[in-house]
């Protein structure tokens, strides 16, 4: 029997262009697609070839999963994940990750830090721009210089199989609001007139 007949007979109310534009565009559902048609390609010469190339076009919605799942999530609500706010001398510990925990790059995790780290902080002990080996980034420690850091943040897996969207991350320290005092206080002394005195004082 013709193969174009058999089709057009069975599968007459489909519109193939836009199923063949579904499955390019939703690659992930291409396996369920298969199943559903298994029964009208195999019997065709040509349905291996077809096959392999819906496999390979699965594949392809299969490697980067990661990419544009889900947004950035930070563990602390005073910090959003597109970056806060901080007065220098201020501590700060805040933990991000990339969707559901299940969801999350795995096995060994890392993340690329990119930008100027305000001085005093660290992402998972990374105080400059690089990448660190850790399933779930950890932003600590006391600012001590004010201005406006940009970073971008990206998770992905070691063998780079995996990455996630890179999210841009600004990082405000503005001055300390407490005004300095002393913690030496400089001591009374008596000397002779004209002779040299120092004093010492520390803030």
């Amino acid at each position: 029997m013709n193969l174009n007949f058999l089709l057009n007979r069975r599968v007459r109310w489909i519109n193939f262009p836009g199923a063949m534009l579904m499955v390019l565009l939703q690659r992930t559902p291409v396996l369920s697609v298969v199943a559903a048609t298994e029964e009208i390609i195999i019997a065709s010469p040509v349905g291996a070839v077809l096959k392999s190339v819906v496999a390979a076009v699965a594949a392809l919605g299969a490697i980067n999963t990661v990419v544009g799942a889900t947004p950035l999530t930070a563990s602390n609500q005073a910090a959003p994940a597109t970056g806060f706010t901080v007065a220098a001398g201020t501590e700060v510990s805040v933990s991000y990750t990339v969707g559901a925990e299940a969801t999350a790059p795995d096995p060994t995790a890392k993340w690329t830090i990119t930008g100027v780290v305000p001085p005093g902080l660290n992402f998972s002990g990374l105080t400059a721009p690089g990448t660190v080996n850790v399933k779930f980034l950890t932003l600590s420690g006391t600012p001590t210089t004010a201005g406006t850091y940009d970073l971008t943040l990206q998770a992905g897996t070691a063998d780079n199989r995996f990455s996630s969207d890179i999210f841009p991350y600004t990082l405000i320290v503005t001055a300390s609001n407490t005004a300095p005092s002393f913690t030496t206080q400089p001591s009374s002394q008596t000397v002779a007139a004209g002779a040299a005195v120092t004093f010492t004082a520390a803030a």
